[in-house]
């Protein structure tokens, strides 16, 4: 028995030799390629990437090209081989860029764009709390003015929802009509003696946010809009100075 474990190891040595000098100089060749890479990204610049870039691209597009014209498997197998070289080069990017990001925080936008349940939620939550209080704020000194046409079927809608609006936000509300119709629910409005013409007003129902003081309108919606468009707009029209005059602790004492 001895002598036939002795055999087989003698007869198996020149083939676990070679394994083993195989795997080496396997390890030795990825280990000089590796520095090679190495070397090569060391000597990198803005502008060698840019062109590399541009020259992976060009060949990628011009190997789909042949593979789409002349779908043989050797023309398909190089378009995917080449594709998943750029694939893999992309995702060695965006995960660098995580870590990166982990370190910089200030650099991303978890804060301003956050991708979790909770935190979507959680700005939402805030971005409405900021826009009440700055919708409160330009109640003060601001109005809306509601062009409508009581034979216009939107406009009794569109009037709803400026009232909703105006209760919900403490806002003054006018309304104009273009035809001297009223709707049925609204139990004032003004007849158009021109100032239609000063809005430049094409179609309706057409809302325009006024600040009488300094003489200032701002179009903030026409045809049937939602509460929350209506503030979304308002905002996006006037909310340039809010934050500046907003004070830094004001935020967050509603729910105090």
């Amino acid at each position: 028995m001895k002598k036939i474990l002795l055999w087989l190891f003698i007869s198996f040595f020149p083939f676990f030799a070679y394994s083993s000098w195989y795997e080496k100089k396997l390890e030795g060749w990825y280990y000089f390629e590796d520095l090679k890479e190495r070397e090569k990204n060391k000597n990198l610049t803005p502008e060698k990437a840019e062109k590399e870039i541009f020259v992976q691209a060009q060949k990628l597009n011009q190997l789909r090209s042949l593979a789409i014209l002349v779908p043989s498997e050797h023309n398909i197998l190089q378009y995917l081989q080449a594709q998943k070289l750029l694939i893999d080069q992309s995702s060695q990017f965006a995960s660098s860029w995580e870590k990166v990001l982990l370190s910089y925080p200030e650099l991303g936008s978890f804060l301003e764009t956050p991708t979790s349940s909770y935190g979507i939620l959680a700005k939402r939550d805030y971005d409405t709390q900021k826009r009440n209080q700055f919708l409160e704020e330009l109640s003060k000194n601001h109005f809306l003015l509601v062009f409508f046409e009581g034979k216009n079927s939107f406009s009794a809608k569109a009037i709803e929802v400026a009232e909703l609006f105006a209760s919900t936000h403490q806002w003054k509300c006018k309304f104009v009509s273009l035809d001297g119709i009223g709707v049925e629910g609204l139990e004032s409005f003004e007849q158009d003696k021109g100032i239609s013409k000063f809005f430049r007003i094409t179609s309706t129902p057409a809302m325009f946010v006024v600040e009488p003081t300094k003489q200032e309108a701002h179009p903030v919606g026409v045809g049937l809009l939602t509460v929350s468009e209506l503030e979304k707009n308002i905002e996006i029209q006037l909310d340039q100075s809010f934050e500046e005059n907003l004070p830094k602790d004001s935020l967050g004492k509603e729910n105090e």
